[in-house]
């Protein structure tokens, strides 16, 4: 069956209500600090196996953790994992270890004995599954934490049944979240590509092409994240004055705040600590001060107003627009990045929520500085430059032929491979937001990609007398990832595999 425009909003439209009609169910109070929980498990998962062990065989063993029947029949092994990582870390942080591994369990195995499969293909096997599969369910975990906010009126409790919270609303996202966020991306897809049909099938909606919005870690890309800037400009960095932080635990406000020094220290070229930006991290800073169990931030709504009002640099009516999450519909909550919410006379948050805010901030604040925008796409040819040198092209380091200037030459197997690099940012969170307005972009960027590779080929006679070599490819890369079916326009995030079958 192929679908249709028609279609596609009627899905979007019922996914939506079938979350706020689920969430309607739940006691506000209780389920947002029993989600809340779940995410800070999730959170601190992720990054102990990604940064916070330093033996690799530890790393190994707990990445390995089996979390099908193997562990739901013989939970010593999360209980022996618990007991290697007490020697490390906080008990807190070893049983909520414990706490998410046997979550992840008792869901995947619930999912598998009901007849039920995780959506995207996910198989959750082991705790290197589970860690994929929550990077993968970042945006939708806090979307929920948001909506709960306003939808739940209920008198239902997490784990009021048995089951955890993720056994509660893992189903929900499961079959309504991703499906929702799923159907957005293919009227995306067919509003880019009116001409691409999309079929119905068994496992939902597909289209003839795989797209992937996001970087590795499931993360959003940037123009140059910290990582980029420590990566690719080792010269321009320095350590700016860290706060002692306590090596047994894996996420805590001071680490937060050494963040917020690193990320005003990493981007201090571009002026971004003025006095707008050095607000908000002093704001930032404030509210972690109210940080209890070294995660939730919590006060009462009169002191944040009171906080609100004591800075001078914005305007108190936009800035608590956005720094608390109002959102009704799923829409505005997987689309937001407010680190507070109201609820039960409190402002919420947790060190993530501030952390997630302070990076967005930072680079909406940063798109208007025409200099790092330059400067930022002389970093990202270096990262392609590094893509293409692991996948065994040489870099010819042509910057200059004739006064015409080229990103990426490289070379490979007796072949000119030539590069222009793409830096154009692009809003995603404009997909649910406003689709039309984000295909309207997105057509006019491929047609600008692809006029350059008509200016490439018109001009590829420079590299053909400089090298000697006449057999030549050419190809767009685009940092932010693009739909089109323009075989020579390359999304950086999926460079790294496509170099290896590039034409010879």
């Amino acid at each position: 069956m192929i679908v249709t425009q028609a279609m596609i909003d009627e899905q979007i439209s019922s996914y939506s209500d079938g979350i706020v009609s689920f969430l309607a169910s739940f006691e506000p109070e209780t389920s947002i600090a029993a989600w809340r929980d779940l995410i800070r498990k999730a959170e601190e998962l992720i990054n102990l196996v990604a940064f916070e062990i330093s033996d690799p065989s530890l790393a190994q063993h707990i990445q390995t953790l089996p979390l099908d029947e193997r562990m739901a029949d013989n939970p010593q092994l999360g209980i022996d994992a618990r007991r290697e990582l007490e020697r490390s870390f906080t008990v807190g942080v070893a049983r909520r270890f414990q706490s998410m591994v046997f979550e992840l369990t008792t869901f995947a195995v619930g999912m598998a004995d009901s007849g039920r499969s995780l959506s995207d293909g996910f198989q959750m096997l082991t705790v290197a599954d589970g860690i994929r599969y929550l990077q993968s369910r970042r945006r939708h975990f806090v979307a929920i934490l948001y909506l709960m906010n306003s939808a739940s009126e209920g008198n239902r409790r997490i784990g009021g049944d048995g089951g955890g919270a993720l056994t509660a609303l893992g189903p929900l996202i499961e079959h309504c979240c991703t499906n929702f966020t799923s159907w957005h991306w293919q009227k995306i897809h067919k509003l880019c590509l009116p001409n691409q049909a999309i079929e119905l099938t068994s496992k939902g909606a597909r289209v003839g092409h795989d797209y992937q919005p996001l970087d590795a870690m499931h993360l959003e890309p940037e123009r140059a994240s910290v990582i980029d800037m420590t990566e690719h400009r080792p010269n321009t960095q320095g350590s700016p004055k860290q706060e002692p932080v306590d090596p047994r635990l894996v996420l805590s406000a001071p680490e937060l705040r050494n963040q917020l020094r690193q990320i005003r220290f990493a981007y201090s070229s571009f002026d971004l600590a003025d006095r707008e930006y050095q607000m908000i991290c002093l704001m930032i800073s404030v509210f972690s001060r109210h940080c209890r169990d070294n995660y939730y931030i919590e006060m009462s709504t009169d002191l944040f107003a009171s906080m609100l009002h004591c800075q001078t640099v914005f305007d108190v009516d936009w800035l608590q627009a956005k720094m608390v999450n109002r959102s009704t519909t799923f829409a505005e909550a997987i689309n937001g990045y407010e680190p507070f919410i109201e609820s039960g006379g409190k402002v919420l948050s947790t060190v993530t929520l501030l952390l997630r805010f302070a990076y967005e901030f930072k680079n909406r604040h940063l798109e208007s500085r025409r200099r790092f925008q330059i400067h930022a796409g002389f970093i990202f040819e270096d990262m392609v430059t590094a893509v293409l040198q692991e996948a065994g092209f040489t870099d010819m380091k042509v910057t200059r032929i004739n006064r015409k200037e080229f990103d990426v030459v490289t070379v490979k197997d007796g072949v000119i491979h030539n590069f222009q690099c793409k830096n154009n940012w692009i809003d995603i969170t404009k997909v649910e937001a406003d689709p039309h307005l984000y295909a309207r972009y997105n057509r006019r960027l491929v047609s600008s990609y692809r006029r350059a590779l008509v200016k490439e080929k018109n001009r590829e006679h420079l590299l053909q007398a400089k090298f000697g070599i006449q057999q030549i490819h050419h190809y767009v890369v685009s940092r932010f990832p693009v739909i089109t079916d323009q075989p020579g326009i390359i999304n950086y995030n999926v460079l790294a595999e496509r170099a290896y079958m590039l034409p010879k």
